[in-house]
């Protein structure tokens, strides 16, 4: 690569400066052209900008994605099988209950005839 005055980096080579993933040859000729090429060095500033908003960027998904993990960790550790077994046991009473109740109401259930003796029922 030949850089100097009149011929300008490109702008991959730009962005790759910019993203640190240059090689040693090209990033020491691209350093030295940067020195004294002012429209490069408006372009890197651009690269730079650029660069930074998505890195900032992937920060923020990367709290985003610890604060989901750290949500999912609190629901686990209250949902032990202890505690879920507790539940599911309340569960099963409510359903007795409420089947029993239940039952009294049916049209087709036996009614208790009346007892001849109301003090003997």
């Amino acid at each position: 690569m030949q850089l100097d005055r009149v011929s300008h980096a490109s702008d991959e080579t730009l962005e790759g400066y910019a993203m640190g993933s240059l090689g040693e040859p090209v990033l020491a000729e691209l350093e030295e052209h940067l020195l004294v090429c002012p429209h490069c060095q408006e372009q890197l500033k651009e690269f730079d900008s650029y660069v930074a908003a998505m890195r900032n960027a992937a920060a923020g998904l990367e709290l985003k994605d610890e604060s989901r993990k750290e949500f999912w960790t609190r629901v686990s550790g209250a949902l032990t099988l202890r505690r879920i077994g507790w539940a599911m046991a309340i569960a099963a009473l409510l359903v007795l209950v409420l089947r029993c109740d239940c039952r009294g109401d049916r049209r087709g259930a036996r009614r208790r005839q009346p007892s001849r003796w109301p003090w003997f029922s």
